[in-house]
């Protein structure tokens, strides 16, 4: 194999031009002939016991192309090796017709020469990695979390009584019939039987809850209201939608109080500090575990703003398009699509796209890190990730792993445990640095100690 030329064509692209010696093709031929004379079922002979010149009159052609075929495959790949290239698409093979070269003896001796061209992994020439120490301030459970906790505990156990005896206010929950009609015709959206509205919610079509405030169970009401510019249904922006309204039931939410009694209710608590106790330690996990992703995040982040170089545009294409798949699920679960959402939203493909990009950068980076540093992942490391993705999206892990091996998708998620394995390694070296910083020196150490286990205990 002998590499004639190369040339740079686009983005992490490139085309090579290599020729085949007659020797190299005659030995994969050889091969190629060994290996189906072994096998070959022809008849009137036993079988691998065919004469070659048999074999060559029935299947020469065919077993010719297959020589080449292969030797052009080998060749590219003994370029690669050449060239310290990794290619991520399948080459694009030209300059030579198979079936020609295949026929007539008189180009039976002449090498091949062909050229490829294929995209391929950048060689990331890394910056120094060991020093990121990204400064995420630690965030504290105040006071005032604590009672929102409280308050939204107190929210989900409320009680509704029935209210007969006044006209409805503020914050009651009002079952109304409603018939709508927009230009005489039905709305269907805003006519129903049992239609409960939340007054004070302003989850509703505006001036709704307004004109419900004063009415008593049986009273009857026609009002007219302009669907507002947001509207989910476009065509029916700033259209006036005239309401007939009943009122069938008005109920008002009754909080518990906040006492010991409200704690036992809650779980295994006897009072109501113990209750905020566990609050603040619940909370004060969550801020931890919060912290520690966006320390992470921020490692990643500083990765990108240190390393910057071009990537494949297929692998780009192909997260782009990954990345879009999973919006528009998400947004599919939510009513809507990521094609209705990109109408509204003029940029969000880009973003997407931007996305993409940094994405495959951030791998590439995370992949020459484990290289360098000689990290790999075993068993437990995969089922370990495994487990807590699995456990993260609320499924179990056995199932969730046997789903990924059943769709043939394993070698995606072991790439992506390394990649978090090589972050682990990353965090690790910060807080190794901030241990030897908080570390006292040979002088003083034992009243720096000291002072240290007096804040501690305070």
């Amino acid at each position: 194999m002998k590499i004639l030329e190369q040339q740079d064509t686009g983005i992490c692209t490139k085309t090579v031009k290599i020729e085949i010696p007659t020797e190299e093709i005659d030995a994969e031929l050889e091969g190629v002939y060994k290996e189906f004379m072994e096998n070959a079922q022809v008849p009137g002979f036993r079988p691998g016991k065919a004469p070659r010149q048999i074999i060559r009159m029935k299947y020469g052609k065919h077993l010719d192309k297959e020589a080449r075929e292969k030797a052009v495959e080998t060749a590219f790949k003994k370029a690669m090796e050449e060239l310290a290239l990794k290619p991520v698409t399948s080459p694009d093979f030209s300059g030579f017709d198979d079936e020609e070269k295949s026929e007539g003896e008189d180009k039976k001796d002449e090498p091949i020469v062909f050229e490829a061209k294929f995209e391929y992994a950048p060689k990331v020439e890394l910056a120094e990695y060991k020093d990121i120490h990204p400064e995420i301030p630690p965030a504290e459970v105040t006071e005032k979390q604590i009672v929102d906790s409280l308050e939204r505990l107190r929210e989900s156990n409320a009680m509704y009584a029935t209210i007969d005896d006044r006209a409805a206010g503020e914050n009651d929950f009002v079952m109304i019939s409603s018939e709508a009609t927009i230009d005489g015709e039905a709305f269907k959206e805003a006519t129903s039987d049992e239609f409960v509205i939340e007054i004070g919610s302003k989850r509703y079509i505006p001036g709704l809850e307004d004109a419900l405030i004063g009415l008593k169970i049986g009273d009857k009401k026609e009002f007219t209201l302009t669907l507002p510019e947001d509207y989910p249904v476009e065509e029916r922006r700033g259209k006036e939608a005239v309401f007939n309204i009943e009122v069938k039931s008005i109920r008002e939410k009754r909080l518990p109080e906040l006492d010991d009694e409200f704690a036992k209710d809650m779980g295994n608590f006897n009072t109501l500090s113990e209750l905020k106790d566990r609050i603040r330690e619940t909370l004060e996990n969550s801020v931890e575990e919060r912290h520690k992703q966006e320390f992470r995040q921020a490692i990643r982040h500083e990765l990108l703003v240190r390393n910057s170089f071009d990537v494949p545009p297929s692998m780009v294409k192909a997260r782009y398009e990954y990345i879009n798949a999973l919006h528009d699920m998400e947004l599919q679960r939510a009513g809507t699509s990521l094609e209705d959402e990109a109408k509204r939203d003029e940029g969000l493909l880009a973003r997407n796209e931007e996305a993409a990009e940094k994405e495959v950068r951030l791998s590439l980076i995370l992949n020459q890190i484990a290289e360098q540093e000689t990290i790999t992942v075993d068993d437990n490391d995969y089922q370990s990730y495994i487990g807590k993705i699995a456990r993260q999206a609320g499924y179990d892990p056995a199932q969730y792993a046997r789903r990924i091996e059943s769709q043939g998708i394993q070698s995606y998620y072991e790439r992506e445990a390394l990649e978090e394995k090589v972050v682990d390694y990353l965090e690790d070296l910060a807080e190794l640095s901030d241990a030897q910083k908080e570390s006292p020196d040979s002088t003083g150490s034992a009243d720096q100690s000291a002072s240290d286990e007096v804040q501690s205990d305070e």
